[in-house]
Parts: C-alpha cells; sequence; structure tokens
C-alpha cells in the first residue's frame, strides 16, 4: 500500500498540477456507500467459519476543502456465523456469531484536475475503532472495542455522462453534482490479542454535493 501511494505521488502530481476549479465553485461534500467481501487477516478463519470471507457495508460522509483533499467518516458493518471456538475469547461452544462495526477517520488523495474528468484514482488512510460482538450459543455474549488503522486505493468512474439528462435532473432537484462507480481495495488492522483486521474490496457509489 505504501509503493501505490508513493507511485501515485510521483505519477500525476508533477505533470498534473491541482485543479484550477475555484473553491467556491467546487462541491464540499460527498456520501458514499459502498459493499464487499471482507477477508479476515486470521489465517483459521475458514476453520471456524466454514468460508474465508464475509461481506461488508459501509457508509461515509467526507469533506472537502481542496478538489484533491477531503476528510471524513465512515462507518461499516459485518456479520459471520460458523461454529466452535470464539475468535476473540478462544471459548469452545457451538454455533458462533461474529459482527463488526467499524468507525473511521479518514483522509483521502484525489488524482482529479479537471472537471468532467472520467477516471479519478486515490489514495486514503484512515484511525479505525471497531466495535465487536461475538456470541456462542448457550454462552454469553462477548463485546469489546479494538482500534487500529486503514489504509485503501481504487479508482472513482465518473457516471454523469452515460445520462446528461438525468446528472442535469439530479443536479436541479437535489443538488448533486457528481456521481461515481467506485472500485476499492481497503487493508485494515486492528489488534489486541488476535488481529480482527483484513482486507475489503468493495465497489460502491459516491455522490458529490
Amino acid at each position: 500500500m505504501q509503493k501505490l501511494f508513493l507511485l501515485f505521488l510521483l505519477a500525476v502530481f508533477p505533470v498534473s498540477g491541482f485543479s484550477k476549479t475555484s473553491v467556491d465553485d467546487m462541491p464540499h461534500w460527498s456520501f458514499e456507500i459502498k459493499g464487499g467481501n471482507f477477508k479476515p487477516s486470521l489465517d483459521d478463519w475458514a476453520k471456524f467459519y466454514s468460508k474465508d470471507k464475509m461481506r461488508q457495508f459501509n457508509l461515509s460522509l467526507a469533506y472537502k476543502w481542496l478538489r484533491q483533499v477531503e476528510v471524513g467518516i465512515g462507518v461499516g458493518y459485518r456479520r459471520d456465523k460458523g461454529q466452535g471456538r470464539l475468535e476473540i475469547s478462544d471459548t469452545v461452544g457451538g454455533v458462533v456469531t461474529y459482527e463488526n462495526y467499524p468507525i473511521v477517520l479518514f483522509a483521502v488523495l484525489r488524482g482529479v484536475f479537471s472537471e468532467g474528468q472520467w477516471l479519478v484514482p486515490f489514495v486514503g488512510a484512515g484511525l479505525s475503532r471497531v466495535y465487536y460482538k461475538t456470541a456462542i450459543e448457550y454462552q454469553d455474549t462477548v463485546r469489546g472495542t479494538v482500534n487500529g488503522y486503514t489504509a485503501r486505493a481504487g479508482v472513482q468512474l465518473l457516471l454523469d455522462g452515460l445520462d446528461k439528462s438525468a446528472a442535469s435532473n439530479a443536479s436541479n432537484e437535489y443538488g448533486l453534482n457528481n456521481t461515481y462507480l467506485i472500485l476499492e481495495v481497503k487493508k485494515s488492522k486492528a489488534k489486541e490479542s488476535l488481529d480482527i483486521g483484513g482486507e475489503l474490496y468493495s465497489m460502491g457509489l459516491l455522490f458529490e454535493f
């Protein structure tokens, strides 16, 4: 992830410069909704949960003070169900229901240099706090929190040009400036006795307003 970030800076910024869009004219807010597959860092996850990944969904809200830089907060949810050992407390039991609620404060650097640019690469990093809950059948539910960090990279594909009339209506009726399709890879680390981080491969939509 660090190498990808450095390559992004070296390849894009020296030749492109910053966007000439006025700060007053640019959209300042963005809202994201994404979903994908989360692959836990624990090697033996599939042994207890029958598969090596689970579904995760995320929402986030961010503010831009420059066209290329934004900061925000995101919340997520992931859940899995299996049998055997409770991963957090190492307890043996029956059916295990495992849930995570990650909250992330993040910053994102976007390679956007002109309005209407259809492909926008980005990299980002953040600090996380993961709330977890694990419940074993006929046993007490275990709850807790783990602090960690995240790093991510991906691309945003501008969708406005596919249907200009719909984009215009969205702008007039809802104040939306741009809509993007997002493809993203995120790496997270959150560890106490065990690392409950992993890799998330997701896609979704971003709305600028």
